[in-house]
Parts: C-alpha cells; structure tokens; sequence
C-alpha cells in the first residue's frame, strides 16, 4: 500500500464524519423559530448596533452568546444563515467532544456509536441559535482539559481548563456553575487519589 493509499480505518473515519455533517446539515434550512432563536438574532443585532444587555433591552440569559452572534453578523451581514452556520459548527464540536470523552474510558466502536446518537439527536432539533449548545461545548472541551492535565500534570491544561469554565459563564450561568463544581471535583478527588497512591495508601 502506498503512502497516499487511506487505509480501511482512514476510509471509515471520512465516512464516518461525512455521515455526522451530513445529519447535521439536513435541517439547517428549516424555518425561523422565534424563540430561541429569533430573540437569539434580534438580541445580537441590537448588540451589534451599541445597545448594551440588561440595560438597554432585556435578556434572560448572561449577554455572552449576543457578542458572539454580534461578532458573527459582522461577517455574514446580519445573515440568520450565518448564525446556523455557527450553530451548526458548534453542534459538531460537542459530538467530537462526545467521540473523545467516551473513547478515553470506553472502545472506539461505543464512542462511534455514542456520537452517531448524539448527531441523531441533533439532527431532530429544528432550531437554531440555542445559548445552551455553545455552553456545552465550552464545559465539555474543559473536561478534556483536564484529562490531558491528568495526564501530564501540565499546568497550561489546567489553566485552559478554569479559562473555558469562566467564559462558559457568560453564556449560561448554570451549565458555567455544574462546570466549575465538576472540574473541582474531579480535581480535588485525582489529587486525594495521588497524594494516598503515594504514600500506598491503596
């Protein structure tokens, strides 16, 4: 086999992703939702025209996820397909998220079908611009964080770990909150397990 020849594993693993993008695209085009999203996009058009969140107009969620959307409008020109773009990368963050969480405790065949469940259930959510996802996905890639400090006790993963903690506070207080309190816990109890597995207290 020659060095630019995919191998079996290779070829499964594009057909694999092309199958999870592909889930995820099918609904992109489904009409407006007016909540979530369309107080989502109108929210972030205001942001992106001076006014700021709790003072000039009311939001019930943080005003994180209006600068991001407001930053996004910037390019697509208040395009609400922009936005679902964003949502839609984001969706396929969390699935990654997902395949990687579970191959590092389980086999990669139950992480493949881990993830294909989750793009399934992705696929039957038909709107968009939803504050949740994108706080989900910063508290799971800071799970990940803190495994790869498990790993080598480098500090920069720990730090990265509390940084995506604290901007998933600006988006949802609460996933921010069960976050921070998992991440120390977690935490807490691998440096408890060290310390004794030092000593041989196990």
């Amino acid at each position: 086999m020659s060095a630019h020849t995919p191998s079996c594993r290779e070829s499964l693993l594009l057909i694999f992703c092309f199958t999870i993008l592909t889930l995820l695209f099918i609904p992109i085009k489904t009409p407006l939702k007016y909540y979530d999203e369309g107080f989502a996009v109108f929210h972030a058009m205001l942001t992106l025209n001076g006014d700021i969140a709790h003072k000039d107009f009311w939001s019930i969620y943080p005003p994180g996820y209006n600068y991001v959307l407001a930053f996004i409008f910037n390019f697509f020109d208040y395009s609400l397909l922009g936005a679902r773009l964003y949502d839609t990368i984001i969706r396929a963050i969390i699935i990654a998220c997902t395949f990687l969480i579970t191959s590092r405790s389980s086999s990669h065949a139950f992480a493949i079908v881990t993830s294909l469940i989750t793009a399934l259930l992705f696929a039957s959510i038909t709107f968009y611009s939803y504050v949740l996802f994108s706080a989900l996905a910063l508290g799971l890639i800071s799970i990940i964080f803190t495994f790869k400090y498990f790993d080598n006790h480098n500090m920069k993963w720990l730090f990265l770990s509390g940084l995506t903690s604290g901007l998933c506070m600006l988006l949802r207080w609460d996933i921010g909150i069960y976050t921070c309190i998992s991440m120390y816990l977690s935490i807490d109890f691998y440096n408890y397990y060290m310390h004794h597995r030092k000593y041989n207290y196990f």
